[in-house]
């Protein structure tokens, strides 16, 4: 159950009536437990989809050859320089 379907929850049932022996401020106390325990799983969740985000841009990041990349930025700018490239713009 995530924490909106755990919030209705509670406001629906919140005012059902009780048995004598169970007090109203008690039952609203473990009705937000579980509302408060829904919302720290979705929020585990959140921070696990957040680090598994991570983890997949550093080995994008890790497998590209970074000196390839720095060479051919040079060279662009090499090329640029000495006028042997020019560089293309849309109409």
């Amino acid at each position: 159950m995530n924490y909106a379907e755990a919030n209705a929850l509670r406001y629906a049932v919140a005012d059902i009536p009780l048995p004598e022996d169970i007090g109203r401020a008690e039952f609203l106390e473990l009705l937000t437990a579980g509302v408060r325990d829904a919302l720290f799983g979705d929020l585990q969740d959140a921070q696990d989809e957040r680090d598994a985000v991570k983890l997949a841009a550093l080995a994008v990041a890790e497998a590209r050859d970074w000196a390839a990349v720095a060479k051919r930025v040079r060279d662009r700018d090499s090329a640029r320089k000495s006028g042997m490239f020019i560089e293309r713009r849309p109409a």
